[in-house]
């Protein structure tokens, strides 16, 4: 079974953002591995450049982010910082 690392960014009991890293099952399938099956009502796709920034911010409802080219850093309520880049 392989596992896939993905940081979750959720609102804890004191209405803070905390990052917590998980990891997500995948099983062997003809198309290469993948996990269960997540619920979801919609996907929206969104294009921004090089020099988008947006200020801190709650999140309007509970979303999956996935950079398919590009970096961001995201900052929780600690402070804590992390990054990611792809391609």
């Amino acid at each position: 079974m392989t596992k896939m690392h993905v940081t979750r960014i959720y609102t804890g009991k004191d209405n803070q953002s905390h990052f917590e890293d998980i990891e997500v099952e995948l099983g062997p399938n003809r198309v290469g591995a993948v996990s269960e099956l997540f619920p979801a009502t919609g996907v929206i796709f969104r294009e921004t450049g090089g020099d988008y920034d947006y200020d801190f911010h709650n999140a309007p409802r509970r979303q999956y982010v996935v950079n398919l080219d590009g970096a961001v850093e995201i900052t929780v309520g600690s402070g804590e910082k992390k990054g990611a880049r792809s391609r």
